[in-house]
């Protein structure tokens, strides 16, 4: 199954196809990560197995009230009477609206139909210029839907224009928890309309991390390293859920340019993760759980807009490194590394593992959660991705 979403993701981007034989990874989204570049929108691709025929998602995709179902937020996505596109006679120019926290979104775009999927072009309004590609393609008797997304996230309203401005990293990860959010709210969409009439409801359960001894990056360190998805997709990320929709957790491999053997003791240096934003203050002091154990206590003072990331983290530096909160207001959150070598002993994949409690970082987060919960992984997956890659980027990547 996971070789089949890695050939659909290597065709997206031209590369050679791969040969079948990946351990499975079930029916999870997996993300690739274009690099991104000063004064462009990043590309992010998103692909997922949906158990249903090709045809089927073909229908829903180009209908306007399939998005209203499958995303509540979206007040709007109306059709503006007496507009035509000459080259593309099927497409609608839709309205559209979405009610989110401290304020609304809003634009219009071009819904273009195509063979295999469809087009969102966003031409006015918030986001825009972007575009939402969805592709579908049968496989068996399931079928891969793709999202590929890139879109002006970086001008949306005052607050995303702040967040960018502390991490550039912001942008893409912004544009990666909306085209998360988008495939995930399809899958399950086309899971309502086959029958299951519980299935957007999902997420429901109460939100938990799991043990931090739990988290494992391996499995999606081996489908990273895989040449043709490699040399695609610098960062690759898989969002996992739980059995009742709730976030598990986010893994996310970077390709090292430095043998994993001296990016290890590097982890454990507290001095640089101040690179992450926000935490400003790092202060390390010896555990106090028993002598024998190595653990430390990474007390952070941060600061960063709407959200509070003020904690103490109880970390083990492993290997495998690995650290949780046990105590206030952030209780419960969970990160890991994991160091996969190459062949070559000269570089290496890093795995990021991360379930960060978003709904305890502020007033803002739970909103954004309580509005969409898919968000819940959407931030997770976007936060992942700023620490991950602003930690390695401070240790030489």
């Amino acid at each position: 199954m996971a070789a089949a979403l890695v050939l659909a993701l290597a065709a997206a981007r031209g590369a050679d196809p791969l040969a079948p034989g990946f351990a499975p990874l079930g029916d999870e989204v997996l993300l690739g990560f274009d690099d991104p570049r000063p004064g462009e929108a990043t590309r992010i691709l998103a692909i997922a197995r949906v158990r249903a025929s090709a045809d089927r998602i073909r229908s829903m995709l180009v209908d306007p009230a399939t998005y209203r179902a499958a995303l509540p937020a979206l007040r709007r996505f109306d059709p503006v009477p007496a507009k035509q596109d000459p080259a593309v006679p099927a497409a609608l120019l839709l309205a559209w609206e979405i009610e989110i926290p401290l304020w609304n979104l809003a634009g219009r775009l071009w819904l273009r139909p195509r063979p295999d999927g469809v087009d969102l072009d966003l031409s006015v309004g918030d986001f825009a210029p972007g575009r939402f590609a969805l592709r579908v393609r049968p496989d068996g008797d399931t079928c891969l839907v793709t999202v590929e997304g890139r879109a002006n996230v970086r001008d949306a309203n005052w607050l995303t224009k702040r967040l960018v401005a502390r991490s550039p990293l912001a942008e893409p990860a912004m544009t990666a928890a909306g085209v998360w959010v988008l495939l995930r709210a399809m899958v399950l969409e086309a899971g309502r309309v086959a029958g299951k009439a519980d299935a957007r409801r999902l997420p429901q359960g109460q939100m938990s991390a799991p043990s931090r001894w739990d988290l494992d990056g391996r499995p999606l360190a081996a489908l990273a390293t895989q040449r043709p998805l490699r040399e695609a997709f610098p960062v690759l990320a898989v969002v996992r859920s739980r059995p009742d929709g709730r976030l598990d957790r986010v893994d996310l491999a970077i390709t090292t340019r430095v043998p994993v053997a001296a990016l290890a003791p590097r982890l454990s240096d507290a001095g640089a993760w101040r690179a992450l934003p926000g935490w400003k203050k790092l202060t390390v002091t010896p555990s106090r759980a028993p002598t024998a154990s190595p653990d430390a206590l990474w007390e952070v003072d941060s600061t960063f807009p709407f959200v509070d990331f003020d904690a103490t983290w109880t970390v083990a530096p492993g290997p495998p490194w690995r650290a949780s909160i046990e105590r206030g207001d952030w209780e419960g959150a969970v990160m890991g590394w994991d160091l996969v070598p190459a062949t070559d002993g000269k570089t290496g994949t890093a795995v990021f593992s991360m379930h960060p409690r978003i709904d305890r970082t502020g007033y803002v987060p739970r909103k954004f959660i309580a509005t969409e919960p898919l968000l819940e992984h959407g931030l997770a997956l976007g936060l992942a991705y700023v620490d991950a890659e602003s930690l390695l980027r401070a240790l030489g990547n």
